[in-house]
């Protein structure tokens, strides 16, 4: 499976299939992305997808569980 991102969320291509799914807000999963400009798609050992957006920040999308979470930059942080 290979994971795509797009200006209207993620993408995904099913090789055995031969075909797209374009995934905008899954049913499974309540919680919106923080945006759905995404600029990069990663699948972990775990199988959750970690997705970061151009503006939105950095979504960890728990294919078990069905939730997201959502990782923003703060500027006030002084360890960050």
């Amino acid at each position: 499976m290979v994971w795509i991102g797009t200006t209207a969320g993620i993408s995904r291509y099913d090789e055995t299939a031969s075909q797209f799914c374009h995934l905008r807000k899954p049913a499974r999963f309540p919680l919106p992305l923080s945006e759905h400009f995404v600029l990069a798609v990663v699948e972990d050992r775990k199988g959750d997808l970690w997705i970061g957006t151009e503006t939105g920040g950095l979504n960890r999308l728990d294919r078990d569980a069905g939730t997201v979470t959502v990782y923003r930059h703060d500027p006030t942080d002084p360890l960050a």
